[in-house]
């Protein structure tokens, strides 16, 4: 399986009615749905902020073909893929790109922590930022590995994930990570060091390209919905 991962806002809806919508579609619908977008799991995060998120992590068999798969669905008629088109408006797409900018595992599958904890969670990226940012994940990925997996052992993550999300709405940076701590104490944490010189140094260069503050930096999110066999 392989993960991929997607911001929304909710349409008119109210989310709390989403689990009973699902609830009401016929269950070869459902496994219709799973067969199609070739799914593991599809989570749902809500992110809280001044402006209320989705994220929606997905792990598929098939993530190049999530989007098509899903509005494949859409033209069909598919009761499941309906519910959430109406909940998520623009959820998969063909308009918005996702483009995963970060895969990096600090431990070998030996040394692994046996207990991780997952979160996800976006932030905005200035539209002038994109060269900069995707060049710096580059450098990420290729002569600073070493640097990046021991700043993020620093924070207890074992396993960070990053993507860009480009639309008509704008650019997102979209993370998920692993960590060692639950994410209600990793957040509480980082929070303590917002006064901190040198973690105001570190984030500097993140913060002028999303334009949000230290405290913003790491939004509190919360597991809402997960949709499996």
């Amino acid at each position: 399986m392989s993960k991929i991962l997607y911001v929304t806002e909710l349409g008119s809806k109210s989310f709390e009615e989403l689990g009973a919508a699902l609830e009401k579609c016929p269950e070869d619908q459902k496994n219709r749905f799973l067969l199609e977008m070739g799914l593991g799991k599809w989570e749902i995060w809500h992110q809280h902020g001044k402006k209320d998120l989705y994220l929606h992590c997905i792990d598929t068999s098939n993530p190049d073909h999530a989007a098509l798969g899903f509005h494949h669905l859409l033209d069909i008629g598919n009761e499941y893929a309906k519910v959430l088109d109406q909940f998520f408006p623009r959820l998969l797409s063909p308009r918005v790109h996702v483009d995963n900018v970060i895969q990096i595992d600090c431990y070998t599958p030996e040394n692994r922590p046996s207990t991780l904890y997952t979160f996800c969670y976006a932030l905005p990226l200035l539209r002038d930022k994109l060269s900069e940012h995707k060049e710096q994940c580059r450098e990420a990925m290729g002569d600073k590995k070493d640097q990046t997996i021991q700043g993020c052992k620093l924070f207890g993550m074992a396993h960070l994930s990053k993507w860009v999300q480009d639309s008509d709405q704008g650019y997102w940076l979209l993370h998920y990570q692993e960590i060692t701590k639950p994410m209600e104490l990793s957040r509480d944490r980082f929070l303590r060091f917002k006064d901190n010189p040198g973690a105001i140094k570190t984030t500097e260069g993140l913060r002028e390209q999303t334009g949000v503050s230290y405290e913003e930096l790491f939004p509190f999110v919360e597991r809402v919905f997960t949709i499996e066999a």
